[in-house]
């Protein structure tokens, strides 16, 4: 898309900030912004980004560069999230990500991370509310809960606790996250 001159070069297509899951959030922890909210299920870009991202040009926004592009190359390369694993575009038509099971199976890990940590289901079901009121671009809401970068790394721990995924995740999620772990 750079050689297109539909990106930026400067920019490629790491305009956009990505969902962290809490077991990967510690992993460039420095290079954090205030644009992302620290929630128990990893870091989410606040609302007020998520609005600019969507009135933006894909691409083209130097605003809406990622935490983790030094604009060359990705910080956290080894540990991307799947959305940027799995994103390839070649032309215009071609720029829609439809396929999110990747993240969805990101975001589940990261649940199942907060129930491996003792969280009840009431206190999950309300992170996953709060997680999609910020994607929705909802600047209303307000995260009432402190969480920093030691609290990351004990659900990096937790989620290495872990050791029968498949019960925790059923079959096909199972196989889901083998196919993940290759990306």
């Amino acid at each position: 898309m750079v050689k297109q001159q539909k990106f930026l070069k400067q920019l490629k297509c790491c305009s956009f900030l990505p969902f962290r899951p809490n077991f990967l959030a510690s992993i460039g922890s420095k290079h954090v912004s205030t644009r992302y909210i620290k929630t128990r299920l990893g870091l989410v870009p606040s609302a007020s980004y998520v609005k600019l991202f969507l009135k933006s040009e894909y691409g083209n926004n130097p605003d809406l560069v990622c935490d983790y592009f030094d604009c060359e190359n990705c910080r956290i390369w080894p540990y991307r999230p799947s959305v940027c694993r799995t994103y390839f575009c070649t032309n215009q038509t071609s720029m829609n990500f439809k396929d999110t099971k990747f993240q969805n199976l990101e975001n589940h890990l990261a649940q199942v991370v907060l129930f491996q940590m003792g969280f009840t289901l009431k206190e999950v079901q309300y992170e996953i509310d709060f997680y999609n009121k910020l994607i929705d671009g909802d600047e209303s809401v307000c995260y009432a809960l402190e969480v920093d970068f030691d609290f990351y790394e004990q659900c990096h721990l937790a989620y290495l606790e872990i050791e029968n995924w498949a019960q925790w995740l059923g079959p096909d999620n199972y196989n889901t996250k083998l196919q993940w772990e290759q990306l």
